[in-house]
C-alpha cells in the first residue's frame, strides 16, 4: 500500500527461497487494499514470486474478499502463464457465496474448481453446511 514494490517483491522471493519445493500460500488481504489495481498488483507480486496459491484473506479484518476482488484475483492467476491456485476466504459464509465463487472461478479462469487449484478457506461456510446437512438429515429421519 505504500508503494515499496521493489521491497515487497524481495520479501517474497526470500520466503519462496526459504520455502524450497514446499506449497507456498501467500496472503494478500485483498480488503485492506484501497484499490483494484493494489488488489493486482498484490496478486501479480505473489505469483512472480513463485507461490503456489494466492489467499484473498485471513478472515480476521473487516472487510474479507469482495466479488470485485475475487475477480481480479483471478483475472491475473489467469494469465499467470502457469497453474496458480486460488483459496478464497474472508467473510464467505452461505453455500450460495462458495458456489458463486466455484462457478466465477471456472469463468474465468476457464476449467472447473478442483481442490488442487481452488480452495475455500471459510469456517463461517462449514458451521452453515453443517446446520444445511444435520436438518436434512432431521427430515430424512
Amino acid at each position: 500500500m505504500a508503494g515499496r514494490i521493489a521491497g515487497v517483491k524481495s520479501f517474497l522471493q526470500d520466503v519462496r527461497h526459504a520455502t524450497g519445493s514446499a506449497v507456498l500460500k501467500v496472503i494478500i488481504e485483498s480488503g485492506e487494499l484501497v484499490t483494484s489495481q493494489q488488489v493486482a498488483k498484490a496478486t501479480e507480486l505473489v505469483i512472480d514470486s513463485g507461490a503456489d496459491f494466492v489467499k484473498s484473506s485471513t478472515g480476521k479484518v473487516a472487510v474479507g474478499l469482495t466479488d470485485e476482488a475475487a475477480e481480479i484475483m483471478l483475472t491475473v492467476i489467469a494469465g499467470a502463464g502457469r497453474p496458480v491456485g486460488f483459496k478464497a476466504s474472508g467473510g464467505i459464509r452461505t453455500l450460495e457465496q462458495g458456489l458463486g465463487l466455484m462457478q466465477k472461478y471456472q469463468q474465468i479462469i476457464g476449467q472447473a474448481a478442483t481442490p488442487k487449484r481452488m480452495r475455500i478457506g471459510a469456517s463461517a461456510l462449514f458451521q452453515e453446511l453443517v446446520r444445511t446437512l444435520d436438518s436434512v438429515k432431521t427430515i430424512s429421519s
